[in-house]
């Protein structure tokens, strides 16, 4: 479906349909981001092991492993009624989290109520977060003109940052009065404003920007490639994600109150790593832009498990500022890729995504009761200098074959699932 007679009508509704998607994703990511920081907090309330939890976490993560089949719950469908009831399953699983078990514990199933039910929640918010990714960045693929594909991407990304805003701080004030519960509650609210949002903003059928864009530069690597570096670079990232509350308690010796105000510092980082994409990636090049990422990334990483406060503040603002900037790159190549069908590479990232996490959720515990963010950093460091080399070394054949991905014109791409 086209809006409007000319560029002028077509970009107004994109640029609100590009909030809708903000806010909805403040709604989901916030569902799955605000627990991380706090995971002693709600381990303790839990009545759990440290590790327990993190398995859960890594539950949650393997969910986006049905990257691939969740295409189909896209494709054909209004990308706005995936989209509301993607954030309303992040509601509901936020609230499971927090849920009253007495009816599950009367019940003899071999499994405690209460933790049968916080699995769930985590599935539940596992599943929301590739799903929402798959039908936002399908609606980008068809509604935005090439060459500002990183541009929409990374205005979207600003909600991953802005999630983190909206809730870490709140809860880590709030927990101290009102128990960890708050968690739940206070991330289940900012789901269902994210659904009210997408509803009113986003238009039911498909956009297409008539806006002239500037010839993007080719993607010079395959899909396979891509896969695999978004899944080593999630996966470095992730390890660090689970064990950082643990890590500024141990080693920092900082309280929930103060690792709540610490999220400020992290979402100021990834505001700017996700404005930067917004800005220059696509005139830079996406995957030199992951690159120039990739090469801050592993020296950062490395300085983590060495560093005091003063100089681990400084790691932190650099870690997620990159890891951002990556991130937002390595997804608009899946979205600009001209394949067959732009539905599946981009459930095809999300899979990897989801991989990334479920490795890195596992790994965590693991490397970091060994040798704490010593071990951790450099571990992290390992697997960014592996994703750089899948895509240096794809490029280099790629470039040999002549096999190039150059973004087409959306009228070149007619019939072409997007």
């Amino acid at each position: 479906m086209t809006y409007g007679p000319g560029p002028l009508r077509a970009d107004a509704v994109t640029r609100r349909a590009l909030a809708g998607l903000v806010l909805g994703r403040i709604g989901v990511d916030g569902g799955s981001r605000a627990i991380l920081p706090f995971l002693p907090v709600v381990a303790a309330g839990l009545d759990l092991t440290f590790r327990d939890l993190a398995l859960l976490v890594a539950l949650r993560s393997a969910t986006g492993l049905a990257g691939p089949r969740l295409a189909r719950a896209v494709r054909g469908r209004s990308r706005r009624s995936v989209l509301v009831g993607v954030c309303l399953l992040t509601c509901a699983g936020c609230l499971a989290l927090i849920a009253p078990t007495t009816v599950l514990d009367t019940v003899h199933v071999g499994l405690d109520g209460r933790t049968l039910m916080v699995a769930a929640g985590f599935m539940a918010t596992g599943l929301a977060r590739p799903l929402f990714d798959i039908a936002a960045q399908s609606w980008i693929a068809g509604a935005v003109a090439p060459g500002r594909i990183g541009r929409a991407t990374g205005i979207v990304e600003l909600g991953w940052a802005l999630s983190l805003a909206a809730t870490v701080p709140a809860a880590g004030m709030l927990i101290g009065p009102f128990g960890w519960r708050v968690i739940g509650l206070l991330t289940a609210g900012y789901a269902l404003v994210g659904a009210v949002a997408v509803a009113r903003l986003v238009p039911r059928g498909q956009v297409r920007e008539r806006i002239p864009a500037p010839v993007a530069r080719p993607v010079r690597c395959r899909v396979p490639a891509l896969v695999v570096a978004v899944a080593l670079t999630v996966a470095a990232a992730e390890s660090l994600l689970v064990v950082y509350g643990a890590w500024t308690v141990d080693d920092l010796g900082l309280s929930a109150v103060s690792v709540g105000l610490s999220a400020l510092v992290i979402v100021a980082a990834e505001l700017v790593g996700e404005l930067v994409a917004a800005t220059v990636a696509d005139r830079w090049g996406l995957q030199r832009t992951v690159l120039a990422g990739l090469a801050v990334l592993a020296p950062v990483y490395l300085l983590l498990g060495s560093a005091g406060l003063p100089l681990a503040v400084v790691a932190v603002v650099l870690w997620f500022a990159a890891f951002e900037l990556v991130l937002v790159a390595l997804v608009a190549m899946g979205t600009a890729m001209p394949t067959r069908s732009r539905t599946r590479t981009v459930a095809a990232v999300a899979a990897a995504i989801g991989v990334g996490n479920l490795i890195g959720a596992l790994l965590a515990p693991l490397v970091y009761d060994r040798g704490g963010m010593a071990l951790s950093g450099p571990v992290a460091a390992l697997f960014v200098g592996a994703a750089a080399a899948v895509l240096v070394g794809d490029s280099v054949l790629v470039r040999r074959r002549g096999l190039a991905h150059v973004e087409q014109p959306v009228a070149a791409l007619e019939g072409v699932d997007r």
